[in-house]
This record gives structure tokens, sequence and C-alpha cells, in this order.
């Protein structure tokens, strides 16, 4: 590594969009944990853990596609500072 820092938005962009696809599957992908035999106990204990794991599920949803929404803000502040960076060197020039 040289030191130098670089920075790809839209790689960036392209890693958000793939985050969001992910948020998207884990808050709608239930895993068929449901059972219909409210009468048995391990019925009920089935469809407590299904509450368990779809709550779990949208938490982490939840977190990726908070990760997406940061790498999209990050590529935009990066253009952001890029821009300004060259209209302040189009000045001294």
């Amino acid at each position: 590594m040289d030191g130098d820092l670089r920075v790809d938005p839209d790689l960036l962009r392209d890693r958000a969009a793939e985050l969001s696809l992910v948020a998207r599957a884990l808050a709608t992908g239930g895993f068929g944990l449901g059972v219909d035999a409210p009468d048995w106990s391990a019925g009920v204990a089935l469809a407590a853990l299904a509450s368990t794991v779809s709550s779990t599920l949208g938490s982490a949803a939840a977190r990726v596609a908070h990760s997406g929404d940061l790498l999209r803000s990050a590529a935009a502040g990066y253009e952001d500072a890029d821009r300004r960076a060259a209209v302040r060197l189009h000045r001294v020039g």
C-alpha cells in the first residue's frame, strides 16, 4: 500500500445496492417454522421460536439496510469533497 486514499463512489453505491437486496431478503425471508398445532406443546414452542426468528431477522435487516445507507452517504460525501477541492484548486490556478 502506498499510503494514498482511493475511493470509488460507484463501487460504494454498488455495494449499498447489494446490502439493500440482503436486507430485503432478511426482512421477507420466513423460514416456514409455523405449524398449525396450537394444542401441542411443541407447536406452541415452535410458534414462539418462529416469532423470535422473525424479530431477529427484522432487526438484522434494519442494521444491514442502515449500513447500505451509510455507504451511499459516504459515496456522496466523497464526491462532494472532490467537487469542493476541484473548485478550490481552480481558484488557485
